[in-house]
């Protein structure tokens, strides 16, 4: 994962979480969306102690579906869904966004990004 920022409102960063909220053992680990609709996360050069982090805390693998549009993407484990707007899609990058209200009420915006690695 590059980065997860919040906004609120949309469109306007009002902080980046990318080294509050992650190590750089959690950071650096890859996802693959195989053909069967399983999604998979994986240790990459630097491991995390215990394994088991994940940027998704309990999605590590599970299903994962997209819409026929391609902007919505559900990603699972046992009783546990989450929901991303998929903002951009390509060989090179990706973006989710996850509407998250605050303890007022108030939506804010957190952007997930991705780069490719193969």
């Amino acid at each position: 994962m590059n980065s997860l920022i919040v906004y609120q409102p949309a469109g306007t960063p009002i902080l980046n979480l990318t080294t509050i909220n992650f190590q750089p053992c959690e950071l650096d680990n890859y996802f693959q969306f195989t053909e069967g609709n399983v999604f998979l996360e994986f240790e990459n050069n630097i491991t995390c102690s215990p394994q088991g982090n994940s940027i998704f805390h309990q999605l590590d693998k599970g299903p994962w579906l997209v819409n026929e549009a391609t902007d919505s993407l559900t990603i699972g484990a046992g009783f546990i869904f989450q929901g991303y707007k998929v903002t951009q899609w390509n060989n090179n990058s990706m973006k989710w966004e996850q509407v998250v209200p605050d303890y007022l009420g108030q939506k804010q915006f957190y952007e997930y990004s991705f780069k490719s690695i193969k």
